[in-house]
């Protein structure tokens, strides 16, 4: 049962031609990291008095960040 079960969960988290993540799941580890690095972002402008001109530019910075880390 246990090897069916790893079967399975290899099934959908890995192709079956080669040993690399489905491509959905790259997709969506890249968009929880943008949103997680938005979070952050904002979070961060809350956090230090920074002037209104530059707290998009601080939470979009946080985005890219977290998408390039």
């Amino acid at each position: 049962m246990d090897s069916r079960l790893i079967a399975v969960s290899n099934q959908i988290l890995r192709g079956t031609v080669d040993n690399r993540l489905r491509a959905s799941w790259r997709i969506v580890i890249a968009v929880g990291l943008t949103l997680a690095g938005a979070l952050g972002g904002a979070l961060l402008v809350q956090q230090v008095a920074i002037p209104d001109l530059f707290v998009p530019l601080v939470a979009h910075l946080g985005a890219v960040l977290a998408v390039l880390a």
